[in-house]
């Protein structure tokens, strides 16, 4: 009888240890991004929290100068970890190069990652150009366009002959296709287009900028508070989220602060006042007085005067 209670009792003990083991133990991601001129054909993760272990890695991304690669691993403590692997080449590698050093996890994850991104079937949607609902917004665009502030287009009269423009869904592009041609594609449209992207096993939507802004991709921010009334209102957005979440589905919003555009007020204010201005130190000035659009005259995303 003694011998069935111990039993029972070490089992009890076992249950409890795995149990708890499974409560305490999270899901951490690893990713290894090859260098620049390295081209390889399969990476894995060794680790070690109680004895080594490998695992296949897989391709999460791959674009023309690079690649990502990821594995998700539940454990309960910290580990020590070293990736290996092989190149188009057939030449091994290690990280570190030295296969018997090892980086070392101490279990606290700071750069967490939401569970549900990973698991989700995304679809991006550039606003202007996936479906246009409400074509009475449509002539806004033309209201908050960058030519209303882009001073050196207007010294050069850069845009005597072509602006921008509206256009049928069906038309052509035009040179200005990238930054104001408008197509007429807005909030509303994304909302009618709900029940067909649910249909493709949609389970989050990635919209590109929609606040209000000074061309057609929007990452020229005018306004961070205000929706591009080309795309709609406050309400338009409030229905797209309710109607998008009860189908289950996520929406994720592109904010950029790392650049505003031309019509944002702390810039228009530098623009006036120079170092006057308590917004001075948001930018990196090179002259002043200039004229907007001038990317000699401050520091601008890849040398574009409207970033």
């Amino acid at each position: 009888m003694w011998k069935f209670i111990i039993v029972g009792c070490a089992l009890c003990l076992l249950i409890i240890f795995i149990m708890d083991s499974l409560a305490l133990a999270a899901e951490f991601i690893f990713t290894y991004v090859p260098l620049e001129d390295e081209e390889i054909v399969s990476v894995s993760l060794r680790a070690s929290f109680n004895s080594w272990g490998e695992w296949s890695m897989q391709r999460q991304l791959q674009w023309e100068y690079g690649e990502v690669y990821r594995f998700s691993l539940e454990l309960p403590d910290s580990l020590k970890y070293h990736f290996s692997g092989t190149t188009f080449e057939g030449t091994k590698f290690s990280l570190p190069e030295d296969p018997s050093q090892s980086f070392i996890f101490n279990g606290i994850d700071r750069f967490s990652q939401l569970k549900w991104v990973s698991q989700s079937v995304i679809y991006q949607i550039f606003p202007g150009r996936f479906y246009n609902g409400n074509p009475e917004n449509d002539v806004l665009a033309l209201k908050s366009d960058e030519f209303h502030y882009n001073e050196l287009w207007a010294h050069n009269k850069l845009w005597a002959k072509e602006g921008p423009a509206l256009a049928n869904w069906n038309d052509p592009i035009s040179s200005q296709h990238c930054c104001h041609q408008y197509f007429g594609g807005d909030l509303a449209g994304i909302i009618k287009k709900l029940d067909y992207l649910k249909e493709l096993g949609v389970t989050a939507l990635y919209l590109n900028p929609i606040f209000d802004s000074g061309s057609a991709h929007g990452y020229d921010t005018q306004d961070y508070m205000k929706i591009s009334p080309k795309f709609g209102i406050e309400d338009d957005l409030k229905s797209l989220f309710d109607e998008a979440h009860t189908r289950g589905m996520r929406v994720i919003l592109d904010l950029v602060p790392n650049h505003t555009g031309l019509g944002f007020w702390a810039f228009q204010d530098v623009v006036k006042k120079g170092k006057e201005s308590p917004y001075w130190n948001w930018y990196f000035i090179h002259k002043w007085p200039f004229l907007p659009g001038d990317s000699q005259a401050y520091e601008a995303w890849w040398g574009v005067g409207s970033l």
